[in-house]
């Protein structure tokens, strides 16, 4: 691995598209893709999944991102910095941001920061996101969207609300506008992005009280919302400007207008942790300056970048003392270490070693290269060999994917958990990794063959896997057993429609059972709210006044102990229906089908009366 990889790989995680990485690394796509191959063969991993609107990062993308990008950060701040000849201490600031690092605040405030640093070469800005997280020892500023008017003594700057909708674009830089109140025009629900509790509240009210809007909260940021709008042809969303990727503004398929009026206004407020004192002051409001304007310039050349290799050989010489020892242990012959080292001597501009007869010593511009450089290096060798190490073992998986529980004594978790301990009992020589998502995301994993074994609750219309029917329960209406909604016993599907329902998107497997029901009945089913967390759902329905769907196996502590009650659904009877799906074309191994077997055997004994 080095620095030119981790340029092409940080720079895909933050633009969401390889040819967009592509143009900002100045190389060709091809290039730039067949190095992002190099690198998921080096560290053992898929790293990007292609989505319909560019790509999205894999869970292991995302680890590598937060523990790689301080360290090309660092990479190229270093090499500024010893070129400068600058004498002083460097000074670390962390801008932490609440958007995703593909959003428009985090690009603004990236480039903001490397403009900074070239004129202070002293400085080194390190800025986080949703994605990442900054060293402990770095504290400095915070950027987080607020509603409301700001504090006139505070930071902020403002941003604003768009609305975003398939349809055809209004020209180059042209957008609508829509009133707060013509959003209730609009039948069906609205997205909002992973935000604030405070502004999710906010929006919350809002929707009430001027006019009925269905809002759908979801845990997805700005991009992950568009994705998957583009994919499915439909879908609006409310969304701060500056979370947005800035070419979101120009792709074909996607109308955006300004919300006028009827929201509280959108700021981004700067909070600093550090007493504010002059210099820091003006430094905030030369970070800030800038990314104010909310527009991105043309994209600046790259800065070239150290030569891992090439540092790497220079560290060993210097361990090892002289250097026909450093080019034993690195199996290579002298002179190719020598000329490598003269190499990166003439990149960073001064001498780096001293040979004598002893051998060599580092110069004091020496020394200073291996202490900043140090730390880079050798987290680096660290994800090396953890890959490294990955592959030898060659151990056997099984990668399983279920869908979440509501607590541990849900039928799906007990089974789980008694599965696993037989299954590992069977098998002990083959790791078993279970992870858990939506149905929706199960089968978006399963497909990209990040998992062998999905339980799922609802096919999404797929029929291309290989399926295994787990158990069988029909539905029941949940209500709180200190607030009736509804009188006692059996309710009718047609009846649903007059409750306050709390239920998940789409993308979960039960609502796409519900929506297909209800179509095949000639009903439409609106919930009052939208909810992808269940967890939260089933709190709104223990407090009174709301109602959801689930089996009661989700819940039975719940129902046995006088806290909820359940209502079967009648006329028609909807059974959800737990199935096992693999991967059609994947040879079957004997663990995975005895998983199942296993699983299959646990849900139906526990379902028996």
């Amino acid at each position: 691995m080095d620095f030119r990889q981790l340029r092409y790989f940080t720079a895909t995680v933050e633009q969401r598209s390889m040819s967009a990485a592509a143009r900002i690394c100045r190389v060709s796509q091809p290039t730039l893709s067949t190095q992002i191959g190099d690198l998921e063969v080096e560290l053992n991993e898929t790293l990007f999944k292609r989505v319909a609107f560019g790509v999205r990062p894999t869970p292991a993308a995302q680890a590598f991102y937060r523990r790689l990008a301080p360290v090309l950060s660092d990479a190229i701040h270093a090499l500024r910095y010893i070129r400068s000849g600058d004498v002083r201490g460097i000074q670390d600031i962390a801008v932490a941001i609440d958007q995703s690092a593909a959003s428009l605040l985090s690009l603004l405030v990236g480039r903001a920061a490397r403009q900074i640093e070239a004129k202070h070469p002293h400085l080194r800005i390190a800025h986080g996101t949703s994605e990442s997280t900054m060293p402990r020892e770095r504290t400095g500023i915070r950027l987080s969207h607020r509603m409301g008017k700001p504090d006139a003594k505070a930071l902020s700057f403002p941003d604003r609300w768009v609305f975003v909708e398939i349809g055809a674009p209004r020209g180059p830089g042209a957008r609508g506008v829509i009133r707060g109140g013509d959003l209730s025009q609009f039948d069906g629900y609205i997205d909002v992005p992973r935000l604030s509790n405070e502004i999710r509240a906010a929006l919350a009210q809002w929707s009430d009280a001027t006019t009925p809007i269905l809002m759908n909260m979801t845990d997805e940021d700005a991009g992950e919302v568009i994705a998957s709008i583009l994919a499915n042809n439909r879908g609006r969303a409310l969304l701060p400007l500056l979370a947005l990727k800035p070419d979101v503004l120009k792709h074909p398929r996607l109308r955006i207008s300004d919300i006028d009026a009827g929201l509280p206004p959108l700021h981004v407020a700067v909070e600093m942790f550090d007493p504010p004192d002059a210099a820091r002051t003006a430094l905030v409001a030369a970070l800030l300056k800038p990314v104010r304007m909310a527009t991105l310039a043309n994209d600046p050349p790259p800065v070239l970048l150290p030569d891992a290799r090439q540092l790497r050989y220079f560290l060993r010489v210097l361990e090892e003392g002289t250097i026909s020892r450093a080019a034993t242990r690195l199996n290579i012959v002298q002179p190719a270490v020598s000329m490598q080292i003269r190499a990166l001597e003439r990149a960073l501009g001064d001498r780096l070693i001293d040979r004598t007869h002893q051998g060599v010593s580092a110069t004091d511009f020496g020394r200073k290269v291996r202490n900043i450089f140090t730390p880079m290096m050798m987290v680096l060798q660290d994800v090396n060999l953890a890959a490294s190490s990955d592959r030898k073992k060659a151990r056997q998986v099984l990668r399983v994917g279920t869908l979440p529980g509501l607590n541990e004594e849900s039928l799906l978790v007990t089974a789980t958990t008694a599965t696993v301990m037989e299954w590992r009992a069977a098998f002990p020589n083959i790791e078993l990794r279970v992870v858990e998502a939506y149905s929706g995301v199960l089968l978006e994993w399963l497909t990209g063959n990040q998992i062998d074994i999905a339980v799922v609750e609802d096919m999404h219309g797929l029929t291309s896997f290989k399926e295994t029917v787990l158990s069988s329960e029909p539905l029941a209406i949940l209500t709180s057993a200190k607030q009736a909604i509804c009188a006692p016993g059996p309710i009718d599907m047609s009846e649903l429609s007059k409750l306050n329902l709390v239920l998940p998107s789409p993308r979960h497997g039960l609502r796409a059972l519900l929506d297909r029901k209800f179509a095949e009945a000639g009903l439409q089913l609106v919930p009052k709210l939208q909810l992808d967390s269940m967890l939260s759902a089933m709190r709104l329905v223990k407090a009174g006044g709301w109602a959801t769907v689930m089996p009661s196996s989700a819940v039975r502590q719940d129902i046995d102990d006088g806290v909820l009650v359940a209502h079967p659904i009648v006329r028609p009877v909807i059974a959800r229906e737990l199935r096992s799906v693999q991967l059609a074309r994947n040879p079957k191994r004997s663990w995975e089908n005895e998983f199942i077997r296993l699983l299959r055997a646990r849900l139906t004994a526990t379902l028996l009366p």
